[in-house]
């Protein structure tokens, strides 16, 4: 199994995506192959590709996995979390915008929730 999964990354692979863009069954292997290696944009957009050929495909699976993913890099905020950051150490409020230093895993899930969206309407 493992030289399967060996052989979807190489080089060999990509000829295979060109010849049928709708081997859904290879594109959602090599997904799962990247996601395991923690790589998450190239599998992000592999499910994004399926996802836009056809939305129902294997009961949705493409779709789901492609949502839990950006879930899984940024769990979600306590309250606590979001009381503290309107907050200065001494326990004062700020009014008005704050400048926050936004995480590139939560910007990278942002982005790709947008083109999920996009793909789906």
């Amino acid at each position: 199994m493992q030289g399967t999964h060996a052989a979807l990354l190489s080089q060999n692979a990509r000829p295979t995506f060109a010849a049928n863009k709708r081997d859904f069954e290879t594109r959602l292997t090599k997904s799962r192959v990247l996601m395991a290696r923690g790589e998450w944009p190239a599998p992000m957009d592999e499910l994004l590709e399926i996802v836009m050929r056809d939305k129902k495909w294997l009961d949705e699976t493409p779709s789901q996995t492609f949502v839990a993913i950006p879930e899984l890099l940024n769990p979600p905020k306590t309250k606590a979390d979001q009381e503290i950051r309107n907050k200065t150490v001494s326990g004062i409020e700020l009014a008005g915008q704050t400048a926050v230093v936004q995480d590139p895993q939560a910007t990278l899930g942002s982005s790709y929730r947008r083109k999920l969206s996009m793909a789906l309407n």
